[in-house]
């Protein structure tokens, strides 16, 4: 069968027989416990069997996830729909030496795409044992939410599962119901903050002398985990009888510094201890591409706010920049300034934050921009359009604008950022370039 998918580090193709010594290792692992085993070879056999069956017969099944830097089967990833089964699956299993690097991730995520595009199904599952944390936390990575208990066909009907998932409509995207790891950061954190006491200093006593930036950027990302569970509100551009054709665009719109963030490494250490220990990695990587970026003069503020003069021009509506002065929060302005009669609108732009991300240990690290904006009426300071544009941010609420990252501007670790701060630079120039362009298109 010639349907192959390739990844940045797999090649996904159908079951061959080369593959068995993989599988047979894969269920003899107590690891497969979620899975149906552990079996004896031969009962391995009859299962591999039954799914390279499923490809000959039903034109699809699990793909075998092949790395490319080894040449080694490591899994199996992909689309499953035996007789009886509470709905269109894919699922995943990986070898233990494969584990925690995010090629399950990396493997579901091109087959759930193939499974959509290719066979046209409209909604996936994801049967999991609720001990099963590790593919629990998998599935809210993907996007999916759990939809209650779920009951397998025999000879599995003694399997307990959550069933999760997500629709074709909003593949991908967080649903209203709170993730789990929500609940897991708010209880896991309370302690940290019920014993800081704040303190005009940059550190306290309290916290053992820690920055106490990383402690707040703790408490960010426990909001930030809490908004992903909710369905964004914006407010569309409703062109009135006066087309808008002169607009400021207020300043300080970016925070001071930049961010680096290992998206499932955070969310998997949320222990007080493990929270310092991310902060403190999180630091060092800022730093160093802070350190990188300083080489070749990167001004983000300056970059962002050219972008959305030219953005605006592009589109017919001459703008420019209003000094507003600092911004105490990163929030829209409560009050706006006094309007100086050529202009008919402020465009109010807040940065939560920039810099560069990764879903997770052994995982690229990309361009990501999280940004709001605001069209103000002048005069009257009434609001004409509100929305977030979210480039290359993980777990963006429903209803947020979601940029993809440009395939370009990509890192496989620090040193890598730290050798070519020029490309450094232009993924960031890349991320503004989208959102300004988005933001000018929004008043289309």
């Amino acid at each position: 069968m010639s349907i192959q998918l390739e990844t940045e580090r797999l090649i996904l193709r159908p079951t061959a027989v080369a593959d068995f010594d993989g599988w047979a290792e894969l269920m003899a692992d107590s690891s497969s416990r979620f899975v149906g085993g552990p079996v004896s070879r031969e009962a391995s056999w009859r299962g591999f069997m039954a799914m390279a069956g499923a490809w000959a017969i039903q034109g699809y099944g699990m793909f075998s996830m092949i790395e490319k830097a080894s040449g080694k089967w490591i899994g199996r990833t992909g689309p499953w729909y035996p007789e009886g089964w509470p709905g269109t699956e894919v699922g995943w299993g990986v070898l233990p030496s494969a584990a925690g690097k995010g090629f399950a991730h990396e493997a579901a995520v091109a087959s759930m795409d193939w499974a959509f595009d290719t066979l046209g199904w409209t909604d996936i599952i994801h049967s999991i044992d609720p001990d099963n944390a590790p593919s629990i936390a998998l599935a809210e990575r993907l996007g999916s939410t759990y939809r209650g208990p779920g009951k397998l066909p025999a000879p599995y009907e003694h399997f307990t599962v959550g069933l999760w998932g997500q629709t074709r409509e909003h593949g991908g995207r967080a649903a209203a119901e709170p993730f789990a790891s929500e609940t897991i950061a708010k209880k896991a954190l309370a302690p940290l903050f019920s014993s800081i006491k704040l303190s005009d200093s940059k550190t306290t006593p309290n916290t053992g002398g820690y920055p106490m930036k990383r402690l707040f950027a703790a408490a960010v990302l426990a909001a930030s985990l809490s908004a992903c569970a909710s369905t964004y509100r914006a407010t569309p551009y409703v062109a009135g009888p006066q087309p808008i054709t002169r607009v400021a665009i207020l300043d300080d719109s970016l925070p001071e510094g930049i961010s680096a963030i290992e998206v499932a490494s955070i969310a998997s250490n949320f222990g007080l201890i493990g929270a310092l220990i991310n902060a403190g990695v999180e630091d060092s990587r800022e730093d160093a591409i802070e350190a990188a970026l300083a080489t070749v003069s990167f001004d983000a503020e300056a970059d962002i706010e050219r972008m959305l003069v030219e953005a605006f021009s592009a589109n017919g509506v001459q703008a420019h920049v209003a000094t507003n002065g600092r911004r105490a929060e990163r929030k829209f302005l409560v009050n706006y300034p006094t309007a100086d009669g050529q202009v008919q609108a402020y465009l109010d732009v807040v940065a939560a934050h920039y810099g560069y991300t990764s879903a997770g240990h052994g995982q690229p690290w990309r361009p990501t921009a999280d940004v709001m904006v605001r069209l103000v009426s002048v005069p009257g300071n009434r609001t004409l359009m509100e929305n977030r544009i979210a480039y290359n941010v993980m777990n963006a609420p429903r209803g947020v604008i979601t940029i993809a990252p440009d395939p370009e501007f990509i890192f496989n670790n620090r040193e890598e950022m730290r050798a070519d701060p020029q490309k450094l630079a232009n993924g960031l120039r890349s991320a503004f370039r989208e959102v300004a362009s988005t933001a000018a298109n929004l008043m289309r």
